[in-house]
């Protein structure tokens, strides 16, 4: 018998990736002024933005499990926090998630570690 579960040995390989998407706190009158008719719209397109950057992130080649990436997602802006093993990684991370829709900015604040 398996000590761990299959699924988690699977995801044991890949990188770790985490993510935060803020919601902005609004009345529906604000909301409404800022283009955004309700904050659960604001928090939807949070979402589908968080969803669309983690796709880039996990399906990128050369993200092995030494590798550990934080989004933070606000309002079309991505910081993204973390370490990589190799400068290119940083760099590529980066450019995939720019061209996500709804992202405005890219903030790449990830070191290059060492193992």
């Amino acid at each position: 018998m398996e000590r761990w579960p299959r699924r988690a040995a699977d995801v044991s390989r890949r990188g770790r990736f985490t993510a935060t998407v803020r919601v902005p706190l609004q009345t529906t009158q604000h909301a409404s002024l800022a283009g955004v008719s309700t904050p659960a719209a604001a928090e939807t397109e949070n979402l589908q933005t968080f969803r669309a950057v983690q796709r880039q992130v996990l399906q990128y080649p050369h993200f092995t499990m030494f590798d550990s990436v934080h989004a933070q997602i606000d309002n079309g802006i991505v910081v993204l926090t973390g370490k990589v093993t190799m400068p290119y990684k940083r760099d590529a991370i980066e450019q995939r998630v720019s061209r996500v829709d709804g992202v405005e900015e890219v903030h790449n604040r990830r070191v290059v570690g060492r193992l």
